[in-house]
């Protein structure tokens, strides 16, 4: 567990977790809480993780909201948990409540027909074992792939759709392990200011994640608010703190256990 930005005071923020009414914990799924693996279907927690998180749910007094760029309906199989935390799914454009109430954005009529005819387009290529349609986007996934191959299927998939992008207000998100096609107005960021922006100012705050969309989460955080890089090696990132999973990520989930009790 390795201090990234020495400034942070990283004591006073258990203390202010020790001391919270309800202090609140955001997580990725993907690569955070649970390793990358070829078929998405069976990526399950860390050992470890989901024990931890159950205790969090039922012996403290945090709030858990994962923050994940999956739908909610794919994701819920996948979650070990009773109840369910809450859910931000595909990049924040849903908002699944633990007591079964279920919000999402509308999507627009433009973008919604352009992830249409991508995912049709996708078909006619022979990658539709490969995609992922989402309410709000349509992900493209070539883990296990060589690096040639997976070149090639980014290259098909950019020169086809990036020219038309702007058009049906859709942007190209890359991802570890693949390109996704996205509704431009809706990212991490937003979904974590829209939580934030829920809370009182005093309240403590921390965000787990390892790839660049949960980078956009912590740029919308506070210097008091822990921005936690959940990932073997440690990169450019804005977060303050860097956790090797699983060991680490099990210590650091101990501790909140431990502060919150």
């Amino acid at each position: 567990m390795a201090l990234i930005k020495k400034q942070f005071d990283l004591d006073r923020f258990w203390k202010s977790v020790g001391e919270s009414d309800q202090p609140v914990l955001l997580s990725d799924y993907d690569g955070t809480l649970a390793p990358f693996v070829v078929n998405r279907n069976q990526a399950v927690f860390y050992p470890g993780v989901g024990e931890r998180l159950q205790k969090i749910t039922n012996d403290t007094r945090t709030r858990l909201v994962v923050v994940t760029g999956r739908s909610v309906r794919d994701l819920i199989p996948l979650l070990s948990l009773e109840p369910l935390p809450e859910i931000w799914g595909c990049h924040g454009a849903e908002r699944h409540f633990p007591d079964g109430r279920h919000h999402e954005i509308a999507i627009p009529e433009a973008s919604r027909k352009m992830l249409e005819a991508a995912s049709k387009w996708a078909e006619s290529e022979g990658l539709l074992s490969r995609t992922e349609l989402k309410p709000h986007s349509l992900a493209f996934h070539w883990r296990g792939l060589n690096t040639a191959h997976a070149g090639q299927i980014a290259a098909k998939i950019v020169g086809r759709w990036k020219p038309e992008l702007d058009q049906a207000g859709l942007t190209l998100l890359e991802f570890d392990g693949g390109l996704e096609l996205k509704t431009a107005d809706v990212n991490k960021g937003l979904a974590v200011r829209r939580i934030i922006d829920e809370l009182e100012s005093s309240t403590p705050v921390a965000y787990l994640g390892d790839d660049r969309t949960d980078e956009e989460a912590m740029s919308v955080m506070t210097v008091n608010q822990l921005k936690v890089l959940v990932r073997e090696e440690l990169r450019q990132t804005r977060a303050d703190l860097h956790l090797v999973p699983p060991g680490e990520l099990l210590a650091f989930l101990d501790q909140w256990v431990t502060a919150t009790g």
